[in-house]
C-alpha cells in the first residue's frame, strides 16, 4: 500500500472554503494517506495555527492534518511566496518518506474515491481535471503543445470548444493539467524542484511542467475523474467573521 501525502501551498486568501475543503479531502477512501498543508500568508502564521485548530476540534488529535507556516516576509512577491510553499511541499513529501504526493489545491473538491483510482493507474504524473477562470471564460485547465515548426512549439490553451471531445471517460496524455489535483510519484519529486525567475510573471507550476516534459516525463488525465473548483476573489469569510465578534 502506498503512503501518500495530500498537500499544496495555501494562504488566508482561502479562507472561504477552508473548511469545507478539509471536511470533503477527509472523506478520501484511500487508507494511507495524510493532508499537509504549507501556508504562505504574510501573518505570522495566524492562518495556519485557524487551519490546525479547526482541525483538532471537530477531528480531535487524529494526525490526519497538519498545517505548517513556509518561512514568507512582506517583501516577498506573490510568486515568490507560493514557490516557496510548494518546495517546502515537494521537500516535506521526500523527507518524510511518501511514495506519492496528490497535489490538491485548497479550492478543489473531490469525490471519495479520486485518489485510489489515481493510484490504481500507476503512472509517474497523473491527474484529474477541473475548471478555471469565470463565468463566460470557464474552461478546463488542459494544455497542449502544438508543433508548428522547427524549434516553434506553441503551448495551445483548451477553450470551451475543446471540452466535449476531450471528455470521454479514457486516459490521456497531456503537456499541463495545472496541479490542481494531480498524483505525482516521489522519483519525480526527487527529480525536478519547483523554480521561478525573479521578474518573470511566471508561476512555479508552469517551469515545472516544462521541466517535466524535458525530462521526458508524461504528464496523463484521467477524463473520467472531474472536480469542483470553488475558485472565488472573494475576501476570506472567517477572518470577517472574527472581526465582527
Amino acid at each position: 500500500m502506498k503512503k501518500i501525502i495530500i498537500t499544496a501551498p495555501t494562504s488566508a486568501n482561502k479562507a472561504y472554503c477552508f473548511e469545507d475543503w478539509l471536511d470533503n479531502t477527509l472523506l478520501t477512501v484511500y487508507p494511507n494517506y495524510k493532508i499537509v498543508l504549507f501556508d504562505n500568508s504574510v501573518d505570522n502564521g495566524e492562518s495556519c495555527a485557524y487551519q490546525n485548530n479547526y482541525y483538532k476540534k471537530k477531528y480531535g488529535n487524529g494526525g490526519q492534518f497538519e498545517c505548517f507556516h513556509s518561512n514568507v516576509h512582506d517583501g516577498d512577491g506573490l510568486i515568490s511566496r507560493v514557490w516557496r510553499s510548494m518546495e517546502d511541499c515537494r521537500t516535506h513529501a521526500i523527507n518524510n518518506g511518501y511514495d506519492c504526493a496528490l497535489w490538491l489545491e485548497t479550492d478543489i473538491f473531490i469525490q471519495p474515491h479520486f485518489l485510489q483510482e489515481l493510484v490504481i493507474h500507476n503512472l509517474p504524473v497523473v491527474g484529474a481535471l477541473y475548471d478555471t477562470d469565470h463565468g463566460k471564460y470557464r474552461k478546463l485547465m488542459v494544455q497542449q503543445r502544438e508543433h508548428r515548426a522547427p524549434k516553434n512549439v506553441y503551448m495551445h490553451n483548451f477553450d470551451q470548444a475543446d471540452d466535449v471531445d476531450f471528455i470521454d471517460g479514457t486516459v490521456k496524455q497531456v503537456s499541463h493539467i495545472g496541479l490542481g489535483c494531480v498524483l505525482i510519484n516521489a522519483d519525480v519529486l526527487k527529480k525536478i524542484p519547483f523554480r521561478f525567475v525573479k521578474g518573470l510573471d511566471m508561476h512555479s507550476d508552469s517551469f515545472w511542467a516544462e521541466d517535466v516534459h524535458q525530462k521526458g516525463i508524461k504528464i496523463f488525465a484521467d477524463t473520467s475523474l472531474i472536480c469542483e473548483h470553488r475558485n472565488s476573489d472573494w475576501l476570506t469569510e472567517v477572518y470577517s467573521k472574527q472581526n465582527k465578534a
